[in-house]
């Protein structure tokens, strides 16, 4: 994964005054999307806002040991008891009561909610409460890839960053398959990235009458669907990119590269319309059957051939 130091630089920067000056909000949310590495950049200032040494964070105190290991007593992290699950009222309503403890270490308790846009109505309600009069001691740092689902009450209660992901491509021709190298090599979606060509020989396979959408779907079921989705979005906007770019670079995914040969840019444009609707679905926490899901977007794929 690369190094995303250089592209929180500022941010930091800007942070740091603010607690150094004991002015920093008691509610924050950043927002990016998940290769923009935001829970190391959480983590970092989570040890600053609790570190015991003069230099914060020093990295050399118990208590930014006790973060880095995970151990810290005053510190909460909610998040979906599933992936891709949304969170229930019944976490906040355990915050709720763990709020207005005391700290076990110092003079702060911080609660990291990750991904706050997957609050379910009744615990968006719920957090709101404690927002509005939060104990002096906490600090709230809610984190989201997008605010589309966030009530605009509790966006109005926090103080909002946004943490753009590592640009630098080292001045290569455009391949938005790049991206999975910002991902931690144990995350869910660098490790889907791995099954990428495969995933591609399949589409390939569906353009040239080899299998159907249902036999693929099927197969594909098995795959995290948030993340499936995620690389579909990648590998259609890039075929797209080779069809509009023809002659004027090399391909960097042949495999690739022949799908887009083989589909029409109209059609993996309403493609691309169709895994936006389902994001958009996916991100309001809407059931779906995903099989189902899956073999209406391969039949827009096969749509979309020549």
């Amino acid at each position: 994964m690369i190094d995303s130091l250089n592209a929180h630089a500022p941010l930091w920067q800007s942070i740091q005054p603010l607690i150094h000056n004991q002015r920093f909000p008691q509610a924050c949310l950043f927002i990016g999307p998940r290769h923009a590495n935001a829970m190391s950049f959480v983590e970092r200032l989570i040890a600053m806002l609790l570190c015991e040494g003069s230099d914060a964070p020093c990295g050399k105190c118990s208590a930014c040991h006790l973060v880095r290991q995970g151990g810290h007593p005053d510190i909460k992290y909610i998040s979906p008891e599933a992936p891709g699950s949304a969170i229930k009222i019944e976490l906040i309503r355990e915050l709720q009561q763990d709020a207005y403890q005391t700290p076990q270490r110092g003079s702060r308790r911080v609660v990291v909610i990750h991904p706050a846009d997957k609050l379910n109505h009744s615990a968006a309600n719920a957090l709101l409460k404690i927002l509005e009069e939060p104990p002096s001691h906490m600090v709230f740092i809610l984190m989201a890839e997008q605010v589309g689902s966030i009530p605009p009450t509790i966006l109005s209660r926090c103080q909002k960053y946004t943490l753009p992901p590592p640009l630098s491509l080292g001045g290569a021709p455009l391949d938005y398959l790049m991206i999975a190298q910002f991902y931690p090599k144990e995350s869910t979606r660098s490790v889907l990235f791995e099954e990428g060509g495969a995933i591609i020989s399949a589409l390939c396979e569906l353009v040239d009458g080899k299998c159907s959408p249902c036999t693929l779907a099927a197969k594909w079921v098995g795959y995290d669907f948030v993340d499936l989705i995620w690389l579909l979005h990648l590998m259609t906007a890039q075929a797209i990119h080779y069809q509009l770019m023809a002659f004027k670079q090399t391909p960097l995914n042949e495999g690739l590269n022949y799908f887009s040969k083989k589909t029409q840019p109209l059609g993996l444009f309403n493609c691309l319309s169709e895994i936006n609707a389902i994001t958009k679905k996916v991100n309001h926490n809407l059931n779906m059957n995903q099989t189902l899901v899956l073999e209406n977007l391969l039949l827009g794929y096969i749509d979309a051939s020549t």
